[in-house]
């Protein structure tokens, strides 16, 4: 072997690590890319079996859980919220809890022998998800206009 071949021979691997380099980016970006695609597809599930819920306690609300289609609608609810919790989505809000303004939204005031800011009613729930806020909850909250707690 002369000079020449040993040093042509040292110029290839760094050549052929680089192009390694960049196709193992190329499949980060990639791999990336799906990753960003399949957690919007899992966002857009998610926010519709919501929806679903939403529309479940509308039927409740009307109808009550306790007639045949509220019983049904119920198994059915159960299995969907499994689900949500399956996936690490949790309701956040309670009724006569005190209103909390970083999960909460308030879109009623009542007037109630209720402490001041205790939720009355849960309008539309809210939810987190893996620890952290997906939707807020719209939510009534107590006015006790004698100041008095119950």
């Amino acid at each position: 072997m002369t000079g020449d071949e040993t040093d042509g021979a040292a110029l290839e691997p760094p050549r052929a690590a680089s192009e390694r380099i960049l196709a193992a980016f190329d499949f980060a970006a990639g791999a990336a890319e799906q990753d960003a695609r399949h957690q919007e597809q899992l966002t857009s599930i998610v926010d519709a079996l919501l929806e679903v819920m939403d529309a479940f306690d509308r039927v409740f609300a009307a109808v009550g859980d306790g007639a045949v289609p509220g019983k049904t609608g119920a198994a059915i609810a159960r299995r969907i919220a499994a689900l949500l919790d399956s996936l690490g989505v949790s309701s956040t809000t309670t009724v006569g809890s005190p209103v909390d303004l970083h999960t909460d939204t308030i879109v009623d005031v009542r007037d109630s022998a209720e402490t001041d800011g205790v939720v009355l009613e849960v309008v539309t729930r809210g939810y987190e998800w893996d620890g952290r806020l997906h939707r807020r909850a719209r939510v009534a909250v107590a006015r006790n206009p004698r100041g008095e707690a119950r």
